[in-house]
């Protein structure tokens, strides 16, 4: 079997797993509430606002002030939300998987054993081999 098709396998597998279930109720939740989407809506538009005021000649500083205030209250707005909550925290936990397959597909191709990878060393890894016994 070619290695597409047994990652194909793989893939069909996994799409009913709790991690992958659960980002796709929390995407939708997040998707679905109006005062979110509302919220986010108004985040995107202070953005712009203040991009524009940001590139004027003769800047208002106050106004300035003003609009990062309102983008600032808004975030923490969108970020208290609990469908956002649980999105992030949903994402994160994918997000986190994904990263774990990617690395022991990387080791498995430099010679490493898939079995034995510890998809947690990455988490402490530097770049800088010189000190580390865990990846080879």
């Amino acid at each position: 079997m070619e290695i597409l098709d047994l990652f194909r396998e793989f893939a069909k597998k996994i799409q009913n797993n709790e991690l992958i279930t659960s980002y796709k109720d929390a995407e939708k939740n997040m998707n679905e509430d109006t005062e979110l989407q509302k919220s986010i809506e108004e985040f995107n538009s202070k953005k712009a606002d203040l991009n524009f005021e940001l590139t004027q000649k003769e800047r208002e500083e106050e106004k300035i002030k003003q609009i990062n205030a309102e983008i600032r209250e808004n975030y923490e707005s969108i970020m208290n939300n609990e469908n956002m909550k649980n999105f992030n925290n949903a994402k994160e936990k994918l997000d986190k998987l994904m990263k774990d397959i990617n690395f022991i597909l990387v080791e498995t191709i430099n010679g490493a054993d898939p079995m034995t990878v510890n998809p947690d060393a990455y988490a402490s890894c530097a770049g800088d081999c010189s000190g580390c016994a865990g990846c080879h």
